[in-house]
C-alpha cells in the first residue's frame, strides 16, 4: 500500500519501489489532455508569441480549466515557456511560444 499523503506530483509517492516504477512511467501520457503530436500541431498553428490561459481557451473554444491543463501539458512537452505574471493587475500568467524545434530538443 502506498501512502499518498507523502506524495509528490499528482499524488504520487516521492520514493518509488521497483514494483511501482513501471506503473508511473506508463502513465506519462495518461495524465495529459493532449498528445505530443497534437501539441506540436497546436503550437505550429499559433500565430502570436505570448499567450495566456484565457487566449488559449478562446482559441480552442475550451473552458479555462481545460486550457490551464493543456497549457501545462505544452510546458511539460517543452513547447511553451512560463515567463511570469503580466497584465495591469499582475495576475495573468504569461507563456512564450518556443520558436523552433531546435530550441525544444
Amino acid at each position: 500500500m502506498v501512502n499518498f499523503s507523502q506524495g509528490g506530483r499528482r499524488g504520487r509517492p516521492r520514493t518509488l519501489s521497483a514494483v511501482n516504477r513501471s506503473g508511473i512511467y506508463s502513465s506519462f501520457l495518461i495524465d495529459r489532455l493532449i498528445s505530443p503530436a497534437d501539441a506540436l500541431e497546436l503550437v505550429a498553428g499559433l500565430t502570436e508569441e505570448l499567450w495566456t490561459y484565457k487566449r488559449l481557451a478562446d482559441l480552442m473554444q475550451e473552458t479555462r480549466k481545460r486550457a490551464i491543463q493543456i497549457m501545462n501539458d505544452l510546458v511539460h512537452y517543452g513547447l511553451m515557456k512560463y515567463i511570469g505574471k503580466g497584465g495591469k493587475s499582475g495576475k495573468l500568467s504569461v507563456f512564450k511560444k518556443i520558436k523552433s524545434q531546435k530550441d525544444v530538443w
